[in-house]
């Protein structure tokens, strides 16, 4: 089966001046689409793909015509502070996506649990949930090489 490549995007630390010396960032990066309440598509986005959150987080202008089923309306989530101020409102949902690249390749449609943030300032963060279920993941930046590739199937 073909693998859906990830992107690599390096850029140095926005705190670089207080830092004393560059740090690069690396992202992960894919392509996502969501299902629309229409049952076609949406137009792509480009997503980070974060393996220590779970949940994915869409900001506003990418859910808002998505179809999704709320299981958790207006709730509070964050990151690693648990500060108010870090923390964004959302729905918790579930929302179906379709992964791709840019060479082409389309996984199938992954219906995943999703933070829909009542912002359009959040990031767009796919989370490992139903990743590991459906995919192996390789990530090697030393080589560039970041694929994830259906059918491995873990537990």
């Amino acid at each position: 089966m073909t693998p859906l490549s990830l992107r690599f995007q390096v850029h140095d630390h926005p705190n670089v001046r207080y830092l004393g010396s560059p740090l690069p960032v690396v992202r992960l990066v894919v392509d996502a689409r969501m299902r629309l309440t229409d049952g076609t598509e949406s137009e792509t986005y480009e997503g980070a793909v974060d393996t220590g959150a779970y949940i994915t987080v869409l900001p506003r202008y990418v859910w808002r015509t998505s179809e999704r089923e709320i299981l958790t309306p207006n709730i509070l989530f964050g990151g690693v502070k648990p500060t108010k101020r870090c923390q964004v409102r959302a729905d918790l949902a579930r929302v179906t996506c379709v992964l791709s690249d840019r060479e082409g390749y389309e996984a199938e449609p992954l219906t995943i649990p999703t933070y829909l943030a009542h912002t359009d300032r959040a990031p767009l963060l796919v989370g490992f949930a139903g990743l590991p279920s459906r995919y192996r993941m390789r990530i090697d930046p030393s080589t560039g090489e970041a694929w994830l590739r259906e059918g491995t199937k873990i537990g």
